[in-house]
């Protein structure tokens, strides 16, 4: 079996549609790692989105809501 046949195969077993899904998937929960052990009074939503992995705030804002049901700034507000 070829490796991305054997990779793609993988991340289907456990859930993701493809390989983006996955990284999305890991780069959107340590933003919300971030999130929550940061103190948010000195960090800022952009050092959160470069740090995981996104070039831009739009992508990190339409990906979040897209994964989580929420807005960045939803999630920080309800749960921080």
């Amino acid at each position: 079996m070829r490796q991305s046949k054997c990779l793609s195969t993988s991340l289907k077993s456990k859930g993701f549609t493809n390989f983006n899904h996955y990284l999305n998937s890991y780069r959107i929960q340590y933003a919300k790692d971030l999130i929550i052990n940061s103190d948010l009074n000195k960090v800022t939503l952009l050092y959160i989105y470069s740090e995981a992995g996104f070039a831009n705030q739009s992508t990190f804002n339409r990906v979040f809501k897209n994964l989580e049901g929420i807005t960045p700034s939803e999630f920080i507000k309800n749960y921080i």
